[in-house]
């Protein structure tokens, strides 16, 4: 995502995101620490797991809901 960004929060990770995010194959078994979405007036922390993936595969692990609350 274009607008994220990951941060090493002292071991933990922390991705920052403006938009669903993806994590690639390469991270199988990966804790991520939480996903923000931005602006920080809509912000939410979730904590997630990044599932075992398939070479390859991608798969979204947050979306930010749309205006119409889906």
């Amino acid at each position: 995502d274009p607008g994220g960004r990951v941060l090493d929060a002292g071991g933990a990770l922390l991705v920052e995101a403006r938009a669903a995010v993806t994590v690639t194959a390469g991270a199988e078994g990966l804790d991520l620490l939480a996903v923000r979405v931005l602006p920080a007036d809509v912000a939410s922390l979730l904590p997630v797991r990044v599932p075992e993936l398939p070479t390859g595969e991608q798969t979204p692990i947050f979306r930010p809901p749309t205006e119409d609350g889906r």
